[in-house]
């Protein structure tokens, strides 16, 4: 699966709208805050893997289970929308559509990758693992003891996608600057 390198690299993209929507007027804690808990949101899935550790089962033994579920990223949507509001005294409609698009993002990330069981996608509806049939990520698998020259192959694989997505969000940015300029 995917490490926390390219999770959190969606924060690139997320994060500017994220800051100009909810925390223009914001003090720099109230900012940090919000960062922290879209970063949380982008990796909040793989609380299987901690409990897997906290209880002495290892991060396989629940890893990529139920809260890998469709059905959690409105869950954590919710909850992601209750603490920007208490924090930031905004509304519910886009930190829900944030908290819940991030949890989905590290779901849909943890489906492209190339060695792996796959995801628990639907649950509670069905047990079944769903994988995508073309990877993104190459590499190891966490939870498996591997030689560090896999660990470099998963490593250089998720910098180029963080270069990837930060070569997007600039190309989009300057698109979007260019066209404001157009307008006046």
């Amino acid at each position: 699966m995917p490490s926390p390198i390219a999770h959190c690299s969606l924060f690139i993209a997320i994060w500017p709208t994220a800051r100009s929507r909810l925390a223009a007027g914001a003090s720099k804690p109230r900012r940090r805050l919000l960062a922290g808990a879209i970063l949380f949101g982008l990796m909040a899935p793989d609380v299987d893997a901690v409990y897997g550790l906290l209880t002495g089962g290892g991060i396989g033994r629940f890893h990529n289970g139920f809260t890998n579920s469709l059905f959690c990223a409105p869950v954590f949507g919710v909850l992601f929308a209750l603490l920007c509001g208490a924090v930031l005294r905004c509304g519910w409609r886009y930190p829900f559509v944030l908290g819940a698009s991030a949890y989905v993002s590290h779901i849909v990330l943890d489906m492209l990758n190339s060695r792996g069981r796959g995801v628990q996608l639907l649950w509670p509806l069905t047990d079944e693992r769903f994988a995508s049939p073309v990877p993104l990520f190459v590499g190891v698998i966490h939870s498996v003891n591997a030689p560090w020259s896999v660990h470099a192959i998963t490593v250089v694989n998720e910098l180029l996608f963080a270069a990837g997505v930060c070569v997007v969000c600039s190309w989009w940015r300057s698109r979007q600057r260019a066209t404001r300029q157009l307008e006046r």
